[in-house]
């Protein structure tokens, strides 16, 4: 059975220790780490890494879980077919927001 309290615990300390991540990057990010993947649909090293250490370490908290990230880290598709637990990661850096400081 799962321990929902648990799961939230680890969860929030996770997207903590990532914020943290985040914050520590952004404040040495330069225009030119910017880069475009698309229109108006730009992404930094940041955002690939940060998006690296949810999925592995929601990974780790439950196994065989699946995911469907913005940077394409790792996909339902890559996934354990059949899994009844998917995560979802949104855009978590604003790298367009921060495009146009």
């Amino acid at each position: 059975m799962i321990d929902i309290n648990r799961i939230r615990n680890n969860v929030e300390q996770i997207a903590c220790s990532t914020g943290e991540f985040l914050k520590e990057q952004q404040a040495q990010l330069h225009q030119s780490d910017i880069e475009l993947k698309g229109t108006r649909n730009f992404v930094t090293h940041i955002d690939t890494e940060a998006e690296k250490m949810l999925v592995e370490k929601l990974g780790e908290l439950i196994p065989g879980a699946t995911f469907l990230t913005e940077e394409g880290t790792l996909t339902l598709m890559d996934s354990t077919l059949g899994s009844s637990i998917h995560w979802t990661e949104p855009p978590i850096t604003f790298t367009v927001t921060l495009r146009f400081l």
